[in-house]
């Protein structure tokens, strides 16, 4: 407990013992726990080893850990195993045949969630950081269209309920508010300088109210009572 491992460190052998259905490494995390000295037992909330290695994935990458675990609960309630009926493969639900460089590594836990984290940096990144779009991108591809691509929506909405991001639809819409105030913000400039040259070609008097010397001595005692004779 407490102790510090280093990448490559052998942590366990494969082995079947006890009710097992064949040979494996048994791994469990709980993340602040700690060993009763009494029973021997885990003490503290225990969490999925696999979470965790997609955290680091995703946090390598930029990628949101919140938005990557229910991303991956989607695809295949974190079984590393899962096969759908379309031929995708793994925890992360790859299709070998678009990915070939995946190709005999879909059922590696590790490997699928590294690959899966790269794959929507580099989706999020193509969409400027529209994650609605990204995983979208992730589910029908980035080409689909129509019926299709609403799939691909309904599986980026379901992902990002309750979440505070932006959807593809919230950005369109700052989008087009922005070049509104742009286009309006020109319109503006327009007017200002044209009023501008209109007022250089009716010279300084015609702005001069009768009593203007009035007005100006006003404003002076209005800011120097004493200085104002």
């Amino acid at each position: 407990m407490g102790e510090r491992v280093e990448p490559g460190e052998t942590l366990g052998l494969c082995d079947s013992t006890g009710n097992s259905t064949g040979h494996h490494v048994h791994l469990d995390a709980t993340p602040g726990g700690g060993i009763d000295p009494e029973t021997f037992g885990v003490t503290g909330e225990r969490v999925n080893p696999l979470e965790l290695f997609a955290d680091g994935y995703a946090r390598a990458v930029g990628y949101d850990t919140q938005v990557f675990r229910r991303q991956i609960l989607m695809e295949s309630g974190w079984n590393p195993t899962a096969v759908s009926r379309a031929g995708a493969e793994g925890i992360a639900q790859i299709i070998p045949r678009w990915h070939p460089s995946m190709r005999g590594r879909t059922f590696d836990p590790f490997a699928s969630l590294e690959y899966a984290a790269n794959l929507m940096a580099s989706h999020i990144a193509f969409r400027g950081g529209d994650y609605r779009e990204a995983l979208a991108d992730y589910n029908t591809g980035r080409a689909s269209r129509g019926k299709f691509r609403g799939e691909g929506y309904r599986y980026a909405d379901w992902i990002l309920k309750g979440l505070d991001m932006a959807t593809s639809r919230e950005l369109d819409d700052l989008r087009a508010d922005r070049d509104r105030n742009h286009d309006r913000k020109l319109a503006a400039l327009h007017h200002v300088g044209e009023l501008v040259q209109a007022a250089r070609r009716a010279g300084e008097r015609a702005f001069r109210p009768e009593d203007w010397r009035a007005v100006v001595t006003a404003e002076r005692f209005y800011h120097d009572p004493e200085g104002v004779g």
